[in-house]
C-alpha cells in the first residue's frame, strides 16, 4: 500500500461471508486502490494461476497446497515475485492451493523506470 494509506482494516479470512465465488475460485478480497490489488485465493487443482499477461507485476505467498511452473514446484510458505509484462503458465498442484496474491504494484516501484506504450 502506499505511504499515505493510514486506514486500518480486518478482515476475519475464516468467514465465509468474506469470500466470494469468481469462476471456479473463491477469493477473499483485502484490499484494491484501483492500481493495486491484494486477495486470498482458493484455487482447484491444476487450474492455471493466471490466463493472460500480467501487466503490473505480482507477488504470490503460497499459503497451502502448492503451485507448479514446469518442473518448478512452489510448496508452502513459497514466495514469488514476477515482473512486469509476463506470461507465465503457474497452476495448483494435485490438492489445489491457496495464495495471498498482490498484483499491479510494480509499475509504481521508487526507481523503476516505466513507460507505457
Amino acid at each position: 500500500m502506499s505511504s499515505d494509506e493510514t486506514q486500518h482494516v480486518v478482515i476475519d479470512t475464516y468467514k465465509d461471508a468474506n469470500w466470494q465465488q469468481q469462476g471456479n475460485r473463491n477469493i477473499c478480497p483485502l484490499f484494491s486502490d484501483g492500481v493495486e490489488h491484494v486477495s486470498l485465493q482458493r484455487i482447484d487443482a491444476g487450474e492455471l494461476l493466471f490466463t493472460e499477461t500480467i501487466h503490473g507485476g505480482a507477488e504470490i505467498l503460497v499459503v497451502a497446497g502448492e503451485l507448479i511452473e514446469g518442473k518448478q514446484v512452489y510448496q508452502q510458505d513459497s514466495w514469488i515475485r514476477l515482473p512486469i509484462d509476463i506470461n507465465v503458465q503457474i497452476k495448483a498442484g494435485v490438492e489445489g492451493a491457496t495464495i495471498y496474491l498482490k498484483t499491479g504494484h510494480l509499475n509504481h516501484v521508487i526507481g523503476l523506470d516505466i513507460q507505457e506504450a
